[in-house]
């Protein structure tokens, strides 16, 4: 006897599930269900993308965990996370991105939002920058503790630095304005005959 995976979530009493396997919409919603089975409101990491169909399941974005839904969180948390583990492992010159480093980036999201918006799943993106930079100052320390990040001079820096160091490398966008001159008329060439070029 395999028992099935919807046979696991209900015997097993599991009230949270990471989906990462790129189930189609409907089988998503089928382990929804079952979820419901063992609790009111139970919590699904949709990794993989895939999205239920039924208006009741509560698809979260970034607003407040108060309601008796069921919650999603699938782009959100590799957007949120991946900024600043990127970063991170750009800005320590690491040669590997770690296991370790991957935990680290979810647990300074984890920590942002605690501190920050604690009545939150997620911080707001409008945070986007400041949630990098202080995802990426994790990374970097972890990298430089486990021997994988190479900038010389950064392994000895404290948290806080390591998140001022990265909030000032990051890009700003400076445009020129473009504005019309106002010195002096446009000029307009004289009207071109039929036949003229």
């Amino acid at each position: 006897f395999r028992p099935s995976l919807t046979d696991t979530l209900r015997h097993s009493g599991a009230t949270c599930l990471v989906e990462c396997s790129g189930s189609p919409a409907d089988v998503l919603q089928a382990h929804l269900a079952t979820l419901r089975e063992n609790t009111d409101k139970p919590i699904v990491f949709g990794l993989s993308g895939a999205r239920p169909t039924s208006p009741d399941s509560g698809n979260l974005l970034f607003g407040p965990v108060n309601r008796s839904v069921i919650h999603i969180a699938s782009f959100e948390t590799r957007f949120l996370i991946s900024c600043g583990l990127s970063y991170g492992a750009i800005l320590s010159l690491a040669t590997r991105v770690t296991d370790e480093m991957v935990v680290e980036a979810a647990h300074g999201l984890a920590c942002h939002t605690a501190e920050h918006h604690p009545e939150l799943m997620f911080p707001p993106v409008t945070e986007i920058r400041a949630i990098t930079a202080a995802i990426a100052a994790r990374v970097m320390a972890k990298a430089f503790s486990s021997g994988v990040g190479r900038r010389v001079g950064w392994d000895d820096k404290t948290l806080a630095e390591l998140e001022a160091l990265a909030a000032a490398r990051q890009w700003v966008p400076r445009y020129v304005p473009v504005i019309p001159s106002l010195s002096r008329p446009l000029s307009v060439g004289p009207a071109l005959e039929p036949g003229e070029q």
